[in-house]
Order: structure tokens, then sequence, then C-alpha cells
């Protein structure tokens, strides 16, 4: 397959694109590098290196809300331009995981025969899909780009283009929202950004007067401005690829001299730390320079080398964070503890000066209670267990009976010179 450029099922288009902007880039990339090998093997994977750098992130969790979108069951083949496939949906990616520093996906086999050597595709261009900052617009551009040959796309009634744009009942359901922030600012984008121009036509009720269809009038652009664009899309000013500073500028060319290609450098650059890309240069150059040295990729070397790196980087962080767990799990097992023991303290000098009240005393603090706890039953309208009494009888006697230093938690340890936890 042509570097850059997806062989896209025209079914495969014509989806309802229930999905957002990231996830839509992510297939058409996941599907373009297992294209050649969709029938030759069930299991197809990508670093997951490669992903963040793609997406411009270090988080592995954006990643997997990525992957997990694509396990979004789809319609396919909305518009029926594929005579020879009917309707049917789909979930994007069968299945995908994460292993040890690796991204492994796989696709429906009812899926695969779809999209391998299909009879009615498009070429999709990657280089400009990276561009695109709305869902909408690339949607629209996907659309228009399938019908580029014929220089329109068929008339779309307002049903089936918000099935074809994703959009639910209650999203923009009104024509003016809808024309204004979906239609006229993807219709801008397109036309900004990729090699194509479109333009749209509303088609309406003549009795109503109402708007209830549409359709796009396409044509490619003048070959040198698309060739400007793609440049663009190239170019450190993508909002995928990092700009890299005139100061690593050294350090680009460092890179490339291995073998490696100016994009990846960049994403390079913008990934891993100055020191460690030094480091693993560095280490390069001394394992090159031994007589029995078996290194014949350079450029794999060191791609290799930073993934390591990486990795261990996960690791010790991981390892951080399960440490600090553990401290926070074991001093709340302290304070509970604690906690205990300035109970049983309390429950222990309460039974002791209850014991050595007079009688007369005794029987005063016993008939309040008494009326203190008739009071709750009326308020609860039921009869306390006897278990319940008998932590409530403890409860009233340390209020009436033990000191404010005594009652509190934290007086009574410093008190006792114990040393409380901080959570």
């Amino acid at each position: 397959m042509q570097e850059n450029v997806l062989i896209k099922a025209s079914g495969a288009i014509h989806i309802s694109h229930r999905i957002t902007l990231s996830q839509l880039k992510a297939w058409n990339l996941l599907l373009a590098l297992a294209y050649d090998n969709l029938k030759k093997q069930d299991l197809h994977v990508i670093p997951l290196i490669d992903l963040y750098c793609y997406f411009g992130t270090r988080s592995q969790k954006a990643i997997k809300r990525i992957l997990l979108g694509l396990s979004t069951r789809v319609d396919f083949n909305l518009l029926k331009k594929d005579k020879t496939c009917e309707w049917g949906y789909f979930h994007l990616l069968e299945s995908s995981k994460i292993k040890k520093g690796m991204c492994y996906y796989r696709f429906n086999n009812d899926l695969i025969k779809l999209l391998h050597n299909p009879k009615v595709y498009t070429k999709i261009n990657l280089a400009f899909q990276k561009k695109f900052s709305s869902k909408y617009s690339l949607f629209l551009y996907e659309l228009c780009i399938d019908y580029i040959g014929v220089g329109q796309s068929p008339t779309l009634s307002l049903e089936l283009f918000r099935d074809y744009m994703g959009l639910d009942e209650l999203e923009y359901n009104e024509f003016k929202s809808l024309s204004r922030y979906v239609i006229d600012k993807s219709v801008k984008e397109v036309n900004a950004i990729s090699d194509i121009d479109i333009n749209v036509c509303y088609q309406s009720d003549h009795n109503k007067k109402q708007v209830n269809s549409l359709k796009f009038s396409i044509k490619r652009k003048d070959r040198q401005i698309a060739v400007d664009n793609q440049h663009d899309n190239l170019d450190t000013s993508s909002s995928f690829v990092p700009a890299v500073s005139e100061s690593k500028h050294n350090l680009l060319c460092e890179l490339t001299a291995t073998g490696i290609m100016h994009k990846k450098a960049e994403y390079i650059i913008n990934f891993y730390d100055e020191k460690a890309i030094y480091k693993a240069l560095s280490m390069l150059k001394n394992t090159m320079a031994k007589p029995k040295s078996n290194v014949t990729n350079p450029a794999g070397w060191i791609i290799e080398s930073l993934r390591q790196t990486w990795s261990y980087q996960e690791y010790d962080v991981r390892k951080i964070r399960e440490e600090k767990i553990r401290l926070e799990e074991k001093k709340k097992e302290e304070l509970n503890k604690l906690q205990k023991e300035h109970n049983a303290f309390m429950k222990f000098v309460t039974v002791n000066r209850y014991d050595g009240l007079p009688i007369t005393i005794k029987s005063d603090l016993d008939k309040e209670h008494d009326i203190e706890i008739k009071g709750k039953q009326r308020e609860l309208n039921f009869t306390l267990p006897d278990h319940v009494l008998k932590e409530l009888k403890m409860d009233f006697l340390m209020r009436k009976l033990l000191e404010k230093e005594e009652l509190n938690f934290d007086a009574w340890a410093q008190c006792n010179k114990k040393v409380v936890p901080k959570l």
C-alpha cells in the first residue's frame, strides 16, 4: 500500500459516525497499517509509542479511551453505493489490548471481507486527516472524496445526512443550528485544508418551503495548491506534530543521521526527555565502536532503547504510586488502632467511675438515661435491640462522667504521647 494513503471501501466510509474525531483517525491509521495483511494474519500490532506520537499525548489512558471507543457498533453502507455489499452493522475493532509497550488489535472476520480489496473504494490521504480539528469536517471530507469522480454527492435527505454524521435526535434538531454549526463549518474547514473544494446545495419541499435534503458539489483543487496543503499537513505546524525548536536542531540532526525519518525524529524529541535521547545516542556510539558490534539497524536500536527507557519510567512511577498507597493504608491501620485504644480507655475509665458512685447518684443517672431512651424509641417508633441499648448506655455515661480532654481523641493522644498519623 502507498505510504500515507488508505484504500477504504465505500461501505466503510458511509457509516453512522457515532464516534469521535480521534477514533476515526485512529481507525483509519490502524486499518492502513494492517491493510496488506488483513487476510494473512488475525492479529495486528503497532508500537504504543507510535500512537503516542500520532496523537501528541503521553497518556496511556487517552489511547485506551480511543481504542475502547472503536468497539462502538456502527451501520455500514448507508448510501448503498456498493451494490455488492448489503447493509450491516459491525464493531470497528473486534478487540484491542496493550502489552509491554505494544498495541495489539484485530478486525471482525466478516468486516475484513468488506475492507480488503473492495470493488468500490476510494483513497484517503492520511496526511490530510491529521489536520482536521472537527469530526464533522472529516466525516464530510471522506464522503465528498468518495464522489470526487462524479463531481457531486448523491442527494441526501436530512434524516440520512444526520445519521451519517452520527447526530441523535436532540443534537442540532433545528435546521438553522444544523446548517450553522455542522454543515457550514465543515464545508469551510474542508475547503481550507484539504485537496478538494466543496459547496452545499439545499433542496426544499415546495409546499412547506422547508429544506428536506442536500447534496455537495465537489472538485479537486489545482495540483500545486493540493501539494502545498499536503506539505502543510506534514510540516511541524500540524496539530498533531509538535514543532521542534531551533535549540534542538543539533539533536534532530543526530537522530536523522542514524537513519530515523525526519518526522519520527521530531516526535521523539517532543516525547522523550532530551537527556534520555543523548544517553541513547551515546550508548549507540559506544556499542558500534566495539569490534564485535552487532548493531545493523542504528535507527531501530535508538527507538527500541528509548521505548525500554519509557517502560522503565512507567514501571518506576507505578512502583512509587503503589508504595504511596501502601503507606496510606498503613497510616489508616495505625490510626484505627489508636482510635480503638482510645475507645477502650474511655470505656474502662467510665465503668470504674460509675462503679465508684453512690447508689443514689447511680439511680439518678439510670432514670435520666431511661427517659432519654424512651424519647428516642418514641421518635423512631420501634423498640431498640439490647445490644444497641447497651452501647447507648455506655455513650450516655461517657458524656456524663468523662472530662472533655478524655473524650477528645487528639487531647488523649497528646497526653499519652501517642503519635497520630496524618492522612
